[in-house]
């Protein structure tokens, strides 16, 4: 076998160095440098042998890798494709984006307009309360200026009754203490005043 050949070779090596003498010892070193060659292509060769699929193994490897490669450039291309069917949409987003913002600053002039007369419309309720207020205080005045009136108004007319009826039972005593007859005047004017009282309350 090829393993025995290094030994074959130095044992032949040997045997011509002691036929030829000084010649052969000239070619020794040649042939250690290819016995060392062949002693470690002898080394490694199992490791060869060990591997007979390695070939298989690496086209499976080969495959597997560009089945990955295949798949990532697949997701690569559906994402840029994607990408691209956004930015063919960005346009009109953008032109929906600026209707948009002007609506929102229409809106924006609506509100102020709103809260401009939101405040007037306040304004106006706080002028009607103080006037509702101050009429109410005015009312509740000239009710109690009224009211003080015309106590004072029945208090003089009271009075006044009081001394014509004073005057009229003042009348009826003289005469009735000079002819013993009562005429009673008193008695009408006092029913009178009670009428007239009756109808100021």
């Amino acid at each position: 076998g090829l393993q025995h050949f290094p030994n074959t070779l130095l044992g032949c090596t040997m045997l011509e160095g002691r036929e030829r003498g000084v010649r052969g010892r000239c070619l020794f070193p040649i042939f250690v440098k290819v016995h060392s060659i062949i002693v470690i292509y002898i080394r490694y060769r199992g490791m060869l042998i060990l591997h007979p699929d390695s070939k298989r193994c690496c086209e499976c490897l080969g495959t597997c890798s560009l089945i990955i490669l295949s798949a990532q450039w697949e997701r690569r291309r559906t994402a840029m494709k994607q990408l691209h069917e956004q930015q063919q949409l960005l346009p009109a987003f953008v032109s929906e984006l600026d209707v948009i913002s002007a609506n929102i600053a229409h809106l924006e002039g609506d509100f102020e307009e709103m809260e401009s007369r939101l405040v007037y419309l306040e304004t106006l309720c706080c002028q009607c309360e103080e006037r509702t207020f101050k009429q109410h205080h005015i009312n509740k005045l000239g009710y109690a200026q009224k009211v003080a009136d015309l106590e004072q108004a029945i208090q003089k007319k009271l009075k006044e009754q009081q001394k014509v009826y004073e005057e009229a039972f003042n009348e009826d005593m003289k005469q009735y203490l000079s002819t013993g007859y009562l005429h009673c005047r008193g008695k009408y004017l006092f029913i009178s005043i009670i009428k007239d009282n009756m109808y100021y309350i």
